[in-house]
């Protein structure tokens, strides 16, 4: 990305774009921009890791969410969210709970050694 960002400079800087491709230009760096900082994101979400693959990583907590979700799909994705957020690399979902008014989770964060 630095480097088309450097042969637009250089473009700009000598002239060979005209006003309306400068704008364009800009307009193409600001997309890339996007795209490579939403692939970093997707780089930073934490997975969901079996039994088994645990001892592959270091424990930083537990975490759970309440028994008030719709359906398991939403307490998974409630319980992907707050592991994000903790900044963990991974978790295990060690219970799903269903209660009178819906459903929640626990789980064990962990990250890379």
């Amino acid at each position: 990305m630095l480097a088309l960002q450097l042969a637009a400079a250089r473009l700009i800087n000598d002239k060979h774009i005209t006003l309306r491709g400068n704008k364009m230009l800009k307009k193409i760096m600001l997309a890339t921009a996007v795209v490579f900082s939403f692939m970093s994101f997707q780089a930073a979400a934490a997975k969901e890791i079996t039994r088994e693959e645990t001892s592959q990583y270091v424990h930083m907590g537990d975490i759970s969410v309440g028994g008030n979700f719709v359906s398991s799909e939403d307490a998974l994705a409630a319980i992907k969210a707050k592991a994000e957020k903790e900044g963990a690399d991974y978790f295990f979902v060690s219970r799903f709970t269903r209660g009178s008014i819906g459903f929640g989770t626990n789980a064990v964060l962990y990250k890379e050694k």
